[in-house]
């Protein structure tokens, strides 16, 4: 990606399918349906905003912060940088998960911090990303998509 230039689907969603989704849980099960929903989200069709939705639910709900939530974080930050659909929708959700990893006392484990690639990957960093967008409001003119 060069400066300045909007990221591609598929740089957002690059390292999706590295993920084990079907071995991680989150709230409603299995989260073997979260790399449809995060498409379904990039391609900001008609059913983003549903998609958005149901993975919202999935990754925290009533609080929880779920084993599948620390994966999807890089994903929707890059989604939010992008500008994708209504980004603040999306800032909301990642600020709605970092105030409940918050409230959890919640620490990524040592070996969610780097992705496959070796880059900072499933919340890495994305989730102080997050809390910091929550803290500051939904601004992004900062925020670059490159070190999500």
């Amino acid at each position: 990606m060069t400066e300045g230039k909007p990221m591609t689907p598929d740089e957002i969603l690059r390292e999706l399918d590295e993920i084990p989704w079907a071995e991680l849980q989150q709230a409603f099960g299995k989260a073997d349906d979260d790399p449809r929903l995060l498409r379904a989200i990039v391609a900001d069709g008609e059913d983003a905003a549903e998609a958005l939705w149901e993975l919202s639910s999935a990754l925290v709900h009533q609080g929880t912060v779920w084993p599948a939530t620390r994966y999807a974080v890089p994903f929707l930050a890059r989604i939010a940088a992008a500008g994708i659909g209504d980004a603040s929708h999306v800032v909301g959700t990642l600020g709605f998960i970092a105030d409940s990893a918050i409230d959890a006392g919640f620490e990524p484990p040592e070996d969610a911090r780097l992705g496959p690639s070796g880059r900072h990957g499933p919340c890495g960093h994305a989730l102080p990303v997050a809390v910091s967008r929550r803290s500051h409001g939904p601004s992004l003119d900062r925020l670059d998509p490159r070190e999500v």
